[in-house]
Order: structure tokens, then C-alpha cells, then sequence
């Protein structure tokens, strides 16, 4: 994969802490009300506003979390239905989520992440979206000096 494919991918906006800790897997299922046919690598967008309820609840600073930026890419394995509050509770360990089950609920499955050696401003739309043309200049030129980066997704699949 080369940088203008990266650039290509699309988006998905993510609440803080939940978008930094997909981004380092320590969080690897993302739970949304709404299902996708898209799989593959798409990129992490950290919207502009924590999630205070699960900053509260994980016991975590919201002033040590960067907003309103992409922070990486994930490959997006598969989408799936939550159907039942066991199956809620047997994943809970991989969406992190305190929250009690609730129906219409899919868990979007996370595999492969690569990090962004910083955050680039970018806004957040709603859904998955392409980034837009000045984030994508923006990006273009300072990934070529994100020589990790660069190095990684060399080896990436067209997926």
C-alpha cells in the first residue's frame, strides 16, 4: 500500500479514551448501533469530545487525551450483531464497555493497528467518510518524514 492509498481509506470518528485504545489495542471490539458491509484498513479519527461517562468510569484523565485528529489505522475485521447479554459479557474484555447491554448494538472487530507517530488535526464527520482534500495534503507531506509509518504499510494488502 503506498501513502496516496492510505490517504484514500476511509474514516471513522471515535470517541475518546475509545479511539486511542483501539489504536493500541487494548481495546479491539467498537461497539456502534449501526452495522457495515466495509472491511479493511481504515483510519481512527478521535473526535473533539471525550466520552466523560468512561473517563469517570476508567478512572481516566481526559486532559491526557488528544482530540479532534487522526491517530492511526485499523484493520476492521468484521461487523456483528451483539444478540444476547451473555455474549455482551463474553466480550467485554475486547470492547472494554461498563455499560449494561442494550439491544441493536454491533461490535465492530479490530485486528492490525498502526500508529501515527502524532496526531493530525482533522475534523470528524458521522458514519465512514473519505478524508478531506486539505487533510489530505496535509498528511500526504508529513507521512513522508513518518519513515515507521511508511515502512509498515508498504507491506499492507489492498484490502
Amino acid at each position: 500500500m503506498t501513502i496516496d492509498d492510505v490517504l484514500r481509506l476511509r474514516t471513522l470518528s471515535i470517541r475518546q479514551p475509545w479511539a486511542s485504545m483501539i489504536i493500541t489495542g487494548s481495546k479491539t471490539i467498537e461497539l456502534r448501533t449501526w452495522g457495515t458491509d466495509y472491511r479493511g484498513w481504515l483510519w481512527i479519527h478521535c473526535g473533539k469530545n471525550v466520552d466523560a461517562d468512561a473517563m469517570e468510569l476508567l478512572g481516566h484523565d481526559a486532559k491526557e487525551y488528544q482530540t479532534g485528529g487522526l491517530l492511526g489505522i485499523a484493520h476492521l475485521e468484521e461487523v456483528r450483531k451483539i444478540e444476547t447479554p451473555q455474549e455482551w459479557q463474553a466480550l467485554r474484555s475486547r470492547h472494554r464497555s461498563p455499560s449494561r447491554f442494550h439491544e441493536a448494538v454491533f461490535g465492530w472487530h479490530f485486528s492490525d493497528t498502526i500508529t501515527l507517530k502524532k496526531k493530525y488535526p482533522s475534523m470528524g464527520e458521522l458514519g465512514l467518510f473519505p478524508l478531506d482534500a486539505k487533510t489530505r495534503d496535509l498528511m500526504r507531506a508529513s507521512l513522508e518524514g513518518d519513515f515507521d509509518f511508511t515502512d509498515a504499510i508498504k507491506s499492507l494488502p489492498l484490502v
